[in-house]
């Protein structure tokens, strides 16, 4: 018995080391990196907030431009297209100088990190399948921190980190019938509309309309209120928003070839459009369908929260169901490779997953594509950067396809385990 008890406390303090030893990784490569690009996409929310800070709406590229140089005294090297919303952010970021601002977006980005740690480790032990004194939440929790993504976020200055908290804290405020601070987490999660859409899609479809109703006003709120009282014609703002996308897209990075995604697999071809919207289609549809099936279960006796040890079948697990949103947006909507920060809580909620054969197949995916920058540097060495098409198209197109499909074989396996059990 001893001997046991002294084990069981060296896995802890090893756990807990591995923790620490995480965490000084993502601030070492994400505040103590210096290079090309850094802080290059904290310039463009810092440039807004002083847009705003000055009455004039950072849609306009002619008054961003303008800014910018006021700023940085080069031409901006794009357009502002964020939503309305990033103003919240944004224009506290202008209230300092540049050189205390690049620092404090990166201090909320760890904040923002710690917050999806923490959203996604209480999803897991709060789930009935996962013994909540176990050291497994702990090991795969650690395991996510080693995404390639998240010191990429940190880097330049990305909302993806943000945004993932917004998520996870709307699913944790619906979870715990709090109206107030669902509608705070679902404003930061409209910073990046790319990775939240599918997943507030399912929440604003099994939520109730007397829980939303607060929120939502609050969140039409945070979108509106950015957008009135600024210098020029509010009916200016449709063509300048065309204008700015048309801008941002012109952008050698935003070339479809680069996303991590499925249509990836179409680079700059016709069929690349149509590849973007089937693969919103889909993302979209199963996650209407899987709000469809959740209700149904609600509606026959279930639960509304899954706090509840009786949510013992995937169709009627929220959990599961973000785990399958959440890879539809790697695998399906347009996203660049920071933007795979969506896998932490797809790998931190593995524990819930109780059967071997559901986890390694899955585990092994997430691992290859979130960790792309490396396979990429990788080719990249071994063929030259002359081979960037060659480099798109295996690493980006195919690592999201190859995942897309071993992940619909996953989930037909757990789908029809799960239909067997028993109903009690």
């Amino acid at each position: 018995m001893t001997i046991s008890r002294w084990h069981s406390k060296t896995l802890r303090i090893l756990t807990a080391l591995l923790l620490f030893a995480t965490l000084v990784y993502i601030i070492d490569r994400g505040f103590f990196a210096f290079g090309k690009g850094r802080w290059i996409d904290a310039q463009f929310f810092y440039v807004a907030g002083r847009c705003w800070l000055n009455h004039d709406l950072p849609y306009n590229f002619e008054l961003f431009n303008w800014h910018w140089q006021d700023v940085f005294e080069t031409q901006a090297i794009s357009s502002f297209v964020y939503p309305p919303s990033l103003a919240f952010l944004a224009i506290p970021l202008g209230l300092f100088p540049w050189d205390i601002a690049k620092w404090v977006l990166n201090a909320i980005n760890l904040l923002a990190f710690l917050g999806v740690w923490f959203f996604t480790f209480r999803l897991t032990v709060t789930h009935p399948h996962v013994n909540s004194r176990s050291l497994k939440p702990w090991i795969f929790l650690i395991f996510s921190g080693f995404i390639s993504a998240i010191p990429s976020v940190l880097y330049i200055g990305q909302m993806g980190l943000i945004a993932l908290c917004g998520i996870l804290g709307s699913f944790y405020a619906w979870q715990y019938r709090q109206s107030w601070l669902f509608g705070i987490f679902f404003v930061l999660s409209t910073f990046k509309p790319q990775i939240s859409f599918i997943p507030l899609v399912y929440l604003l479809a099994i939520a109730d309309r007397r829980f939303l109703l607060p929120s939502l006003l609050f969140a039409t709120f945070a979108m509106l209120s950015p957008l009135l009282g600024q210098s020029g014609a509010f009916l200016d703002i449709p063509h300048q928003l065309v204008e700015s996308y048309r801008i941002h897209l012109a952008l050698p990075f935003n070339d479809r070839s680069n996303y991590v995604s499925l249509p990836a697999l179409f680079g700059k071809t016709e069929l690349s459009s149509l590849a973007i919207a089937a693969g919103l289609v889909v993302a979209l549809s199963v996650a209407l369908a899987l709000a469809y099936l959740y209700k149904r279960n609600c509606s026959r006796g279930a639960s509304q929260s899954f706090k509840q040890p009786t949510l013992d079948n995937v169709q009627a697990d929220p959990v599961r169901h973000l785990q399958i949103l959440l890879a539809l947006v790697a695998a399906l909507i347009p996203i660049q490779k920071y933007d795979l920060v969506v896998y932490i809580p797809l790998l931190g909620t593995l524990p819930i997953l109780v059967e071997r054969h559901q986890i390694l197949p899955l585990l092994a995916m997430i691992l290859a594509v979130a960790r792309i920058d490396n396979l990429e540097t990788i080719v990249g060495i071994a063929f030259g950067e002359n081979v960037s098409p060659i480099v798109d198209f295996l690493v980006n197109g195919m690592t999201g396809a190859i995942f897309f499909f071993v992940f619909i074989g996953w989930m037909r396996e757990t789908w029809i385990a799960s239909s067997r059990k028993p109903v009690h």
